[in-house]
């Protein structure tokens, strides 16, 4: 299992939670209650990034969001890509399809252990003569990180 690599989130996440209990004790509760979106939008960044989880194992590769995953199977791996991100902070993600049509997207620098989960991907992808595109196989190639030189 590959946990998450950045915890930049947890930090605004912190401060959003901080604020609010700070806002609690200074201006009361029911001031508090009108501003509760901030400790919702809070919690709902830290959630998101601690409780997000790659698994894999020889034959399945299986992103996990608490009690919601998405998986596919190795042994069926019809392609490999890489889309470049939408947002500042984004590497892009690389996006794992099998022949069943399941999809598996994995966002690039964001879990741990990609020396492991990288070539086991690759070597998936070799076994099945499975598509991989150029910037995916630099990225797996280097454990799930963009090379110093980008992509």
């Amino acid at each position: 299992m590959a946990t998450p690599a950045q915890y930049m989130e947890l930090v605004a996440a912190g401060a959003g939670a901080a604020l609010w209990i700070g806002l609690f004790v200074s201006k009361g509760p029911l001031f508090a209650f009108q501003i509760i979106w901030i400790l919702v939008a809070a919690l709902g960044v830290g959630a998101w990034t601690a409780m997000r989880r790659l698994r894999f194992s020889r034959s399945r590769l299986r992103i996990t969001f608490g009690p919601w995953s998405r998986a596919v199977d190795l042994t069926r791996v019809e392609s490999i890509h890489w889309k470049e991100g939408s947002v500042l902070t984004s590497e892009g993600t690389i996006y794992v399809r099998d022949r069943s049509g399941h999809r598996v997207p994995i966002e690039v620098g964001r879990f741990q252990r990609g020396k492991e989960w990288g070539p086991l991907l690759l070597q998936a992808a070799a076994a099945c003569k499975a598509a991989v595109d150029e910037p995916s196989r630099l990225i797996l190639e280097h454990g799930g990180r963009v090379p110093n030189g980008g992509v």
